[in-house]
């Protein structure tokens, strides 16, 4: 008898416990919204690629115990199986494209997550924290303690624009709190916009900035230098600061230094083109283009690039005698050793530039010989579909139909020998031949 009761219990137990491992759902989604404004919690949905039944099968880590008391303590939770029509509206809402997937939404409605696929427990985890996470600092929370934690978790996540967290961190800040190696160097790793308060609060103290620079190793300073530079980039784009792109292509310039004066302008020259393409300035971009790639890329001639092609070949060989000699797999990085930009890499920037005038749709034949001239000379160097292709669209924009429709027939045939579709050309021939491209 007492067998039969310890069995039982025990069956009890098991029974309890798969139980209150379950994720508890709500049964409709009206019913899941109003709770989430109600108890103002993020509202956890998941939309199946099978019936939502299964889901635990089709996403295992939803099994997890603690997994399970994290969605049921902190989320209102629904499921729904894509095919359900009720889905429809959160598929387009939400632009879902994949699935599994899950949203996120706090109690205002707004969307705070978007995540696909078959997560494993640990990121499952680490989803339902950031998720959380941002509904804190949505909510207000600017608390230093708490902000330093956000921008922490934000690099481990992979997000490397913390300006705007930064400048709020150190809103709280004293000076004192400046005068630490570790402070310098958290506010540093954010990325915080050149031309803003949390970095002009830095410069007070140069010498801390400097220790950092000289302390930490290349590809931590050459991180911190990549993210302040790209984050006042993006704050320069988004608000129409062109100052602000000028602060960040001075920045660049200084960056690069000790690399070289002419790479260094080229950058400069770069970040006001990107400015410019960012806030969709045509008339800017294409005069600074044509300025950018007359000035960089068609200012050697081909038979001096070619020649430093043989001697990078060389380089090459004697670089690779020297690591099969020393048994290593790689080395120091091989432009150390003299290596340059040769054909592959002229020709490569040629066609990009001659299609980004492409892609202005402009009309203007002195914009289109321009384009036309970078395009000849990335064949002249690398004779590849590709380029031949990009010359063939400027050939036909400038009327001259016959030799574009040479030249896209040349590009085709060299796709087909390589055993690349070529559907796309073919129907741009239609075009060309019909005069509709």
């Amino acid at each position: 008898m007492k067998n039969v009761l310890s069995i039982l219990c025990l069956l009890l137990l098991c029974w309890t416990g798969s139980f209150a491992q379950q994720i508890n759902y709500e049964n409709s989604l009206e019913k899941a919204e109003k709770l989430a404004r109600k108890e103002n919690k993020i509202l956890a949905l998941l939309i199946a690629s099978e019936s939502p039944t299964n889901s635990a099968e089709i996403l295992p880590a939803l099994k997890d115990p603690n997994i399970t008391a994290k969605f049921n303590e902190h989320f209102v939770n629904f499921k729904i199986d894509r095919s359900d029509s009720a889905s429809v509206r959160l598929v387009k809402k939400y632009y879902v494209k994949n699935f599994p997937v899950f949203i996120f939404i706090n109690g205002k409605g707004r969307l705070l997550l978007k995540k696909t696929g078959n997560i494993p427990s640990h990121l499952i985890s680490d989803m339902l924290d950031r998720a959380m996470d941002d509904e804190r600092y949505l909510s207000g929370d600017k608390s230093t303690t708490f902000l330093k934690h956000y921008i922490n978790k934000r690099i481990s996540r992979g997000i490397t624009n913390n300006a705007k967290q930064i400048e709020e961190y150190v809103n709280g800040l004293s000076p004192e709190n400046l005068n630490t190696y570790s402070e310098v160097l958290f506010i540093l790793q954010a990325g915080p916009r050149i031309d803003g308060r949390a970095n002009a609060l830095l410069n007070t103290n140069k010498n801390l900035i400097d220790s950092v620079y000289k302390t930490e190793l290349k590809n931590v300073t050459a991180d911190i230098n990549t993210r302040m530079i790209a984050n006042t980039m993006a704050s320069a784009i988004a608000h129409k600061k062109i100052n602000r792109a000028r602060v960040a292509a001075d920045f660049t310039r200084w960056s690069l230094r000790e690399k070289s004066p002419l790479i260094g302008q080229e950058e400069w020259d770069g970040k006001l083109l990107q400015y410019y393409y960012g806030v969709k300035d045509t008339k800017s971009v294409l005069r600074h283009t044509v300025n950018y790639y007359d000035t960089y890329y068609m200012n050697v001639g081909v038979d001096s690039i070619r020649k430093r092609d043989e001697k990078n070949r060389a380089i090459t060989r004697s670089y690779g005698k020297e690591l099969a000699a020393s048994g290593k797999r790689s080395g120091a990085d091989i432009r150390s050793r003299g290596y340059t930009y040769g054909s592959l890499e002229y020709s490569m920037m040629l066609n990009i530039g001659a299609r980004s005038i492409l892609a202005t749709e402009t009309k203007n034949h002195m914009f289109l010989s321009k384009a036309m001239s970078w395009s000849g000379r990335s064949v002249d160097l690398n004779p590849n579909s590709s380029n031949h292709d990009t010359l063939a669209h400027l050939q036909y924009r400038l009327g001259l139909y016959a030799v574009a429709e040479a030249t896209l027939q040349k590009a085709i045939q060299m796709h087909t020998a390589a055993n690349r579709d070529t559907t796309k050309m073919e129907e741009d021939l239609k075009k060309i031949k019909k005069r509709t491209l």
